[in-house]
């Protein structure tokens, strides 16, 4: 049973108040296919607070995504899941990605009755646009950076990287907020 979708559409009935950009996983275990990705987990965690969660994600129209299904879901057409997996001996971890799904830009955001509180990227295979930001002048912006750092070589071997941009992403966001401290460090 797949959740419900809903595409490109004002949520007139629905406040956002956490939204989550970034690709939902296929995660291949010795037990099958599981669901993953930090926007599905942040997603239910949101919920779980207590908290109106609304997720923006791509994805295969066969991945399984009933763990989900109470989320308000805003998913962009992909041939693709992303997929991962990770192998393990018990000390050192391998994780390989295989398929990305489409990537996540400003061209692909709802219309929202009003900003949420909080918007969070979580990007999981470089799919999610950082400038997507720009679009939530005020709300309060969280970073879960890790698909930035990473990259795959031949083998579909995930690898880190550097996150290139990262210095101007940070300055840029913090500029001119006496709130909160910022450093490069």
């Amino acid at each position: 049973m797949q959740g419900e979708v809903k595409q490109n559409q004002t949520m007139p009935e629905l406040n956002i108040d956490y939204l989550v950009v970034g690709h939902v996983t296929a995660d291949i275990t010795q037990e099958g296919i599981r669901l993953g990705g930090t926007a599905a987990f942040s997603g239910l965690t949101a919920k779980e607070l207590g908290m109106k969660p609304g997720l923006i994600t791509s994805y295969s129209p066969n991945l399984d995504i009933s763990p989900i299904k109470s989320l308000w879901i805003q998913s962009k057409s992909s041939q693709h899941t992303t997929t991962f997996e990770n192998k393990s001996d018990g000390i050192n971890r391998q994780q390989h990605l295989y398929a990305i799904a489409e990537p996540i830009t400003k061209d692909d955001l709802p219309s929202l009755n009003s900003p949420p509180k909080i918007v969070h990227l979580g990007p999981v295979a470089n799919e999610v646009d950082q400038n997507i930001l720009d679009c939530f002048p005020d709300s309060l912006k969280c970073l879960t950076p890790q698909g930035w750092m990473r990259t795959i070589n031949a083998e579909h071997q995930v690898l880190r990287c550097t996150w290139e941009g990262y210095r101007n992403h940070s300055k840029r966001r913090c500029n001119g907020d006496q709130s909160r401290r910022c450093s490069d460090e």
